[in-house]
């Protein structure tokens, strides 16, 4: 029998419904495809000059319950990879304890998603540490590091 026959005896409705799941997946890819695009869209994005800008405000705007802050001058380079950090400062609430002028750091932001911070190396020529930090206590049962795994295979 022909794909033309098997068509004729079909009943009406068994087509329709064959019809509506063929458009039901392509809605489906596209969807998929179109989010993806988002996605890839805003990870290029990022590495922009105005998305390394929103990296550093969303860094400055943390506030954990310690007191301590981190500020940022700029972020030249590959995000994704290697990156050029300049004007790094920590401060507590009492004021600025740390600068590093310039820093340059390889990493792989995407071992985020295996709960990892993961840093090839760190370089640094010069840093300067005022005073010892005095952060705001915080609850003796809480955790002293964060929960995630920290890796820095080379540090200078």
């Amino acid at each position: 029998m022909s794909e033309a026959e098997a068509s004729v005896d079909q009943p009406e409705g068994e087509a329709r419904r064959k019809s509506a799941g063929g458009r039901i997946a392509k809605w489906g890819i596209g969807i998929v495809a179109a989010l993806a695009v988002l996605v890839a869209g805003f990870l290029f994005g990022l590495n922009t000059p105005v998305g390394k800008r929103w990296i550093v405000d969303q860094i400055e705007n943390i506030e954990p319950a310690s007191g301590l802050r981190i500020s940022i001058g700029r972020i030249e380079g590959n995000i994704f990879d290697d990156a050029v950090i300049h004007d790094l400062t920590l401060a507590d609430p009492q004021g600025v304890f740390f600068t590093l002028p310039r820093a340059e750091i390889d990493w792989r932001p995407f071992a985020f998603a295996n709960n990892t911070l993961d840093i090839r190396s760190l370089e640094a020529q010069r840093g300067e540490l005022r005073r010892l930090p005095e952060l705001n206590p915080g609850d003796p049962d809480s955790p002293t590091l964060p929960g995630f795994d920290i890796r820095i295979d080379r540090l200078n």
